[in-house]
């Protein structure tokens, strides 16, 4: 099991100027860390997880990320940060600024990443990069803010850009949220669940191609205890 660790960015300054004197960064690692001459780590492997994730979203690739894989954890030492703006890493859920925490961006997510890296495991360069969906983004923006900090990047799941469908329904989905009375503008004192599995509900409806819900579920109550299971899971997200 993965035990997180935690870095922070003093003075995290964001894209719009704003800046946070204290930005929390969690993180986990495996594998056998490999030193130059001058103690600067040679072999990581940074890993960067989609929309929802955390650092365990790196056990999902178990198949390509392990001992004797794809990305041998033999010969890579493998990172993977709890991204900026996610639960546990400083977010609008864990900060008390909640709704007046600064807007952040994908460059912001990068930049965090890089300080934490370079200044706090004081890593020059990288082998690769990897990241899955919204970690992608980051992945490709990586590719172009800092293009000789790592030899190659792994794109999973991911483009350049989101479609304006994806868009429209993540709007949709934070509509849902902040109207519902129960979030009280972000001021709420008791999480509002069910509006979270409502949302939860509406992402699981287009999370997956159309022919995977036919060939996961061979029948629709089937189908119907698999959106509750995915309304439980909403009950560990805060609303902010």
């Amino acid at each position: 099991m993965l035990e997180p660790e935690y870095y922070t960015v003093k003075d995290f300054q964001f894209e719009s100027g704003e800046i946070i004197p204290e930005l929390k960064l969690e993180y986990a690692t495996q594998g056998i860390k490999k030193l130059d001459s001058d103690g600067n780590i040679i072999n990581a492997f940074i890993y960067l997880h989609g929309w929802s994730g955390d650092y365990t979203s790196v056990e999902n690739l178990a198949s390509v990320i392990g001992p004797g894989k794809a990305i041998d954890t033999n010969h890579y030492y493998v990172i993977s940060p709890t991204a900026l703006g996610a639960p546990r890493s400083s977010s609008p859920s864990t900060s008390p600024l909640k709704t007046e925490f600064p807007n952040y961006t994908i460059k912001d997510m990068v930049n965090a990443h890089y300080q934490f890296l370079t200044r706090g495991l004081g890593i020059k360069h990288v082998k690769g990069i990897m990241g899955t969906s919204m970690g992608g983004f980051q992945a490709l923006h990586w590719g172009i803010w800092y293009a000789d900090f790592m030899d190659f990047l792994v794109l999973n799941g991911t483009s350049h850009r989101i479609s304006n469908r994806m868009y429209g329904m993540y709007h949709l989905m934070n509509q849902i949220i902040t109207e519902d009375s129960g979030y009280d503008d972000g001021r709420y004192t008791e999480n509002p669940v069910r509006v979270m599995e409502k949302s939860s509900h509406l992402g699981f409806l287009w999370s997956l191609a159309p022919e995977n819900y036919e060939q996961c579920f061979q029948s629709r109550n089937e189908f119907l205890v698999g959106v509750g299971e995915r309304e439980k899971d909403a009950h560990q997200w805060d609303a902010n």
